[in-house]
């Protein structure tokens, strides 16, 4: 133990606030928050450890503090802080992106979509939906059964919605207020379950229809009724309890932590998710972390039920929400289903996947290999193009061997920037480091670049002009375009062994960069593909080119659409002219 560990260790205050671990070469390795600071920090340095938490208390040789007035402001710091630095030895849920969210307008006339953002105000949230594909299932029939708005652009004359009873006729009728309530009140229904009455109402339609020998109509009908059946079915269960309420439960199991959440709302249960994490410190405490980490980005409902009095106490000073740890009844029922989840899932995760302390030991030994303490955050960069057109340059970052897709960036490119490699990769890195230094943002360990020499030493120019403090390589390909070898910063060539773990892992972090580099690429080049066969077209401009995009994803969906559905998105002269523009090209 360092000297200025040892009194900062001897001066710690009795007080709520943020402790903040580093390593000898003054990373952040660990953050943690307690209600009394000289308790929490101190049991760390009196008493014996096993697994991470020892290896972590080993590599510690300072440590700063900030003070808070409450737990409450702790907490949040923690988190705040977590989000910034990344500590290696925090633990961090695999990055998803959000669920997706039913959006129902509560002003003017109703509008449903599907959304990532519940921040919109005059908006009623519905969900989320673990399974995406449900919710855009559910958003298609909704606006096939009740007559919602469907146009962003008004047309001047009536569109199809209208004429197959799917719009109530917005664009030249005055719908008053309690019409556009009724319509809300019944997707508000509809959403909560009750399904019956519009079940009913297309059951009479397909019967009066089959009846008037109307087949074809009969059938679309019977369809409507399908549909409704499906969405239904989706939802796995239904408890009395109506209230909106997440369930989580946990296990653990040689050395690994399991939580669970079971997702009800208005009594239906839309999904589950479970999440797998290194049972790392005091249980409670990760537990509580874990939970405040997956409503970073979701809407907290009304009710968290959690077995464990001292996780319920942490989420009651930062949630806004009733947090309930059930001894019985509907809700201990529910906890208990949980638990049975949560123990399925931690066994199979078990035996099918390999285990991440081969993760830590990869890391370890890449950062011996080029110089660089334990590489937690690497970046990788990559660039796309034809001949130069539609050049592109991306970075990709990796945190603990895991792929953090909130911080994948992409750099469009000029023409003549994109033509040269080495000028893509100088200009794709200093662009986002420059950004990375005026936000204070924390930086990688590691960048790697793929090429060779040539590459690596404009990686290294760049890291030099802008005083970075990571390290940088390279990884070489052989003439058949095989990567072989790592170049190291001092420019020596490391042979990898291509049956190692390590040698896999390498190609997994370039396979990425590639996916997303090509991928990348690939929207733009077909997006500017679709924008540029609409030039020259009168009245349409950048704005309502996108609206065209949105709407119409490929060239030949556009070409087959018809003048009331594209009125529904452009003034009805540029949808004519449209229309007139792909006559004349054929």
């Amino acid at each position: 133990m360092s000297e200025i560990l040892k009194n900062k260790l001897q001066r710690l205050p009795h007080s709520p606030g943020v402790y903040l671990f580093k390593d000898k070469n003054k990373k952040i390795i660990y953050i943690g928050k307690a209600r009394d600071l000289f308790k929490r920090v101190s049991q760390y340095f009196s008493r014996p450890h096993e697994g991470k938490v020892a290896s972590m208390v080993k590599r510690v040789e300072d440590l700063d503090l900030i003070l808070t007035k409450t737990e409450k402001e702790a907490l949040i710091l923690e988190m705040n802080l977590i989000q910034t630095h990344y500590p290696r030895y925090n633990i961090m849920l695999r990055d998803d992106s959000h669920y997706p969210y039913i959006a129902l307008s509560l002003s003017k006339e109703p509008v449903v979509k599907i959304t990532r953002n519940t921040k919109t105000k005059n908006y009623r949230y519905f969900g989320p939906f673990p399974r995406s594909t449900y919710a855009y299932d559910v958003v298609q029939l909704l606006n096939k059964i009740y007559p919602t708005k469907k146009c962003k652009r008004l047309p001047k004359t009536p569109c199809l919605y209208y004429h197959l009873d799917q719009c109530l006729g917005y664009c030249f009728k005055n719908i008053n207020e309690e019409q556009n309530e009724e319509v809300r009140k019944k997707i508000i229904n509809f959403l909560e379950g009750d399904v019956k009455e519009v079940r009913d109402k297309f059951t009479a339609k397909m019967q009066e229809a089959s009846e008037k020998w109307q087949f074809e109509q009969a059938n679309e009908y019977k369809e409507i009724i399908a549909s409704i059946d499906h969405v239904i079915a989706q939802q796995f269960s239904e408890i009395s309890d109506k209230i909106d309420k997440d369930v989580f439960s946990y296990s653990s199991r040689d050395g690994y932590l399991a939580l669970n959440v079971l997702i009800y709302r208005g009594g239906r249960l839309l999904g589950r998710d479970d999440f797998v994490v290194f049972d790392f410190g005091e249980q409670s405490e990760l537990i509580s972390q874990l939970i405040r980490q997956y409503y970073q980005n979701k809407l907290v409902p009304k009710q968290i039920l959690i077995a464990n009095d001292e996780v319920k106490d942490a989420l009651s000073l930062v949630l806004k929400a009733k947090i309930i740890n059930p001894k019985s009844g509907l809700k201990k029922e529910l906890i208990n289903l949980g638990q049975k989840n949560v123990v399925e899932h931690l066994n199979t995760y078990l035996t099918s996947t390999p285990s991440d302390a081969k993760k830590t030991t990869i890391l370890e030994e890449l950062g011996s290999l080029v110089d660089a303490a334990y590489p937690k955050h690497i970046d990788l960069f990559d660039n796309a193009h034809i001949s130069g057109a539609s050049g592109l340059g991306v970075l990709v970052s990796f945190i603990n061997g895991v792929g953090t897709k909130k911080l994948y960036r992409k750099y469009n490119l000029d023409e003549e920037i994109a033509k040269d490699d080495y000028t893509s990769l100088r200009e794709v890195m200093s662009r986002h480091y420059k950004r990375k230094l005026s936000e204070e943002a924390s930086l990688p360990d590691l960048v790697i670049v793929d090429g060779g020499i040539g590459q690596l030493r404009v990686a290294k120019k760049v890291k030099e002009e802008m005083n970075l403090p990571f390290r940088v390589v390279s990884l070489v390909k052989n003439e058949r375009h095989q990567t072989e070898s790592l170049l190291t910063g001092d420019e020596e060539v490391v042979e990898l062994d291509k049956k190692s773990p390590l040698f896999f892992f390498l190609m997994k972090m370039q396979d990425e960069v590639h996916r997303y580099a090509i991928t990348s690429h690939r929207r733009r080049r077909k997006k500017s593909f679709f924008t540029s066969s609409l030039n020259n077209i009168k009245g349409l401009g950048p704005k309502r080119k996108e609206a065209i995009l949105s709407a119409y994803p490929t060239i030949e969906l556009l070409k087959k659409a018809s003048l009331e559905e594209l009125s529904q998105i452009v003034p009805s002269e540029v949808a004519k002219a449209i229309i007139e523009h792909f006559k004349e090209e054929k």
